[in-house]
């Protein structure tokens, strides 16, 4: 995926290679990329779910859709959920749920 998006008043080319994360706050959705720089997108999360590549990208929760070259640490956390720390992420609280830690598991095995 390689998307025209606009960014102030310039318009840039955003490979899907290049993002690390993908968040939504407010929402608002962003891409960021391995040297932290921010995108938003005009995308809805299940938009951007359904053209990245799932081999590459992973929803973790509704707020966050990481690529598996962005993935820093993974933890266990209780009640068999997982938390995970993006590469480049400040929020050190990205839990997935128990139903999805096992298809992650899968994913990261793959």
């Amino acid at each position: 995926m390689t998307s025209e998006i606009t960014k102030g008043d310039e318009f840039c080319r955003l490979c899907a290679d290049d993002i690390s994360y993908i968040n939504m706050r407010d929402n608002r959705i962003t891409a960021f990329t391995v040297d932290g720089t921010s995108y938003p997108l005009p995308m809805s999360m299940n938009d951007l779910e359904q053209a990245l590549d799932p081999a590459r990208f992973f929803r973790l929760n509704r707020q966050y859709i990481a690529n598996i070259k962005g993935i820093r640490k993974i933890s266990l956390y209780f009640g068999s959920k997982l938390m995970v720390k993006l590469k480049g992420c400040e929020d050190d609280n990205i839990v997935i749920s128990k139903e999805k830690a096992t298809l992650f598991n899968k994913w990261l095995e793959k």
